[in-house]
């Protein structure tokens, strides 16, 4: 039998662990390619073959500056670096790609398969925090899984870094309640992250999210992820969370029913809470939260007194796209379907008068 029929073998073992629910160790392997007569070289192949595929090896060749990679398939995969998106060549094979994501599920006991069909989960690989969303071929019409990492920047870039730095700040300092907005990947959480860190370290932040993203360096912060396993979402996370006395609460994306408590905790009082949502601008951010609400609320209410409760409560809107703050407006109300808003993007003098006398 040839050095390539035994790998074949090898790798034909590993992959029905798999199926077990069992990650073969590396001893593992070299007990039973102990049955094969091997030369070194072949040896040094299945070596370098499992630390790609079990201990994700092959990204370590990925460049400094990548963002995100799309792996659609073997043969089609993306990567989003600061240059752009372009066509990223690897070595990895279509099997190779499957058993990757049948691992990485499996190291962090994510169920991923035919009744949960899409995951989304953090992992860390050296020092890149890593957001990895799966998605099996049940969902797919070409019956192949597809994989999306995006590499999350755990560097907290000081608020100085964005225009209109001094209004974010007042609104920070005013503790205003404030939705940021824009599309996958235009830098919400980024943006998030540089206004927590100028929330005062004396104050009690409760975060809830559903996967690991949010940097804060205070230690005056309770942070909770979501675990679907466990019937935990952020909608629960977030009654819990509020018999905690938070002084402020931050909530890592609006997707769903969570929006509900979200906007009701606005309602009775709480101040200084930050959330993130997709929209397309900063008008259509409050249509889409009325919108939302309306969906998973439950409640016997009029869109035109939705739109009111949100105008009402949330006192601004940052609309970021490419990471820049493109718009910034303060919400004063709403009559019927009219929404009363300016933008706060003028002079930095005049904004942060009209922050604080609000």
């Amino acid at each position: 039998m040839s050095d390539l029929e035994n790998i074949r073998k090898i790798k034909s073992l590993c992959l029905k662990e798999l199926d077990k629910g069992i990650i073969a160790s590396w001893q593992s392997l070299l007990d039973y390619s102990s049955e094969f007569e091997f030369e070194s070289q072949s040896l040094y192949l299945i070596k370098s073959w499992y630390d790609s595929i079990y201990n994700f090896s092959f990204l370590k060749d990925i460049p400094l500056d990548t963002e995100e990679i799309f792996f659609h398939s073997a043969d089609l995969t993306e990567i989003l670096t600061e240059n752009g998106k372009r066509r990223y060549e690897h070595d990895l094979t279509q099997e190779d790609l499957e058993t990757v994501y049948k691992i990485i599920a499996l190291k962090h006991n994510i169920d991923w398969n035919y009744k949960e069909p899409f995951c989304s989960f953090s992992f860390k690989f050296e020092k890149k925090e890593i957001r990895v969303s799966l998605i099996h071929q049940s969902l797919s019409s070409t019956k192949r899984p597809k994989g999306f990492f995006r590499f999350l920047n755990n560097k907290v870039i000081p608020i100085e870094k964005y225009e209109h730095s001094k209004i974010l700040n007042a609104m920070i300092e005013s503790k205003k309640n404030i939705l940021i907005s824009g599309s996958t990947g235009s830098g919400k959480t980024t943006l998030t992250n540089s206004l927590l860190n100028l929330i005062p370290k004396e104050e009690h932040i409760l975060i809830l999210e559903d996967t690991k993203e949010l940097i804060i360096r205070s230690e005056n912060t309770t942070s909770l992820l979501s675990n679907k396993k466990f019937d935990q979402s952020l909608d629960t996370l977030l009654a819990y969370g509020l018999r905690i006395s938070p002084e402020r609460v931050i909530l890592g994306e609006m997707r769903s029913k969570e929006v509900t408590s979200f906007l009701l905790a606005m309602n009775t009082g709480h101040k200084g809470m930050i959330s993130t949502i997709h929209a397309n601008n900063a008008k259509d951010t409050v249509h889409r939260i009325a919108l939302m609400f309306m969906m998973y609320g439950n409640m016997n209410l009029s869109y035109e007194l939705v739109l009111k409760l949100v105008c009402q409560n949330i006192d601004h809107i940052v609309f970021i796209e490419n990471k820049k703050i493109k718009e910034i407006i303060n919400l004063y109300g709403a009559e019927g379907s009219t929404i009363f808003h300016d933008s706060m993007i003028k002079q930095d003098t005049e904004c942060l008068q009209e922050i604080q006398s609000v």
